[in-house]
């Protein structure tokens, strides 16, 4: 029987969580250098048709990161909140995305 895919796989952004969050600790400047050096494929270019408002947010690599982090099998979450205490506190996942994954959000690396 074969094994059930993961909820990401085959997407280098998924595979990015655990060398951010286990190999660099959530050091933002290794995981800056990191993709500068790789230029992993992140980005989808665009579609062609103009968002709405409300699609925008669904559009940057720090909201799908921070879906993949929720929906992941591991328990990443617990990962997120060991390395940044101060977010356990935080009001919104927003406010976590933005801390943990906002540098993505620069990136320029497209597929």
């Amino acid at each position: 029987m074969d094994p059930v895919p993961s909820r990401c796989d085959g997407d280098p952004l998924c595979d990015l969580i655990p060398i951010h969050l286990d190999v660099f600790r959530g050091e933002q400047e290794l995981l800056k250098r990191f993709l500068e050096s790789y230029r992993l494929p992140l980005l989808r270019k665009a579609s062609g048709y103009e968002p709405v408002e409300c699609d925008i947010k669904y559009g940057r690599l720090s909201y799908q990161a921070m879906c993949y982090c929720i929906l992941h099998d591991d328990n990443v979450l617990g990962a997120i909140f060991g390395l940044w205490k101060e977010l356990r506190n935080a009001s919104s996942w927003e406010e976590v995305e933005e801390a943990v994954w906002g540098d993505l959000n620069n990136y320029q690396g497209f597929s």
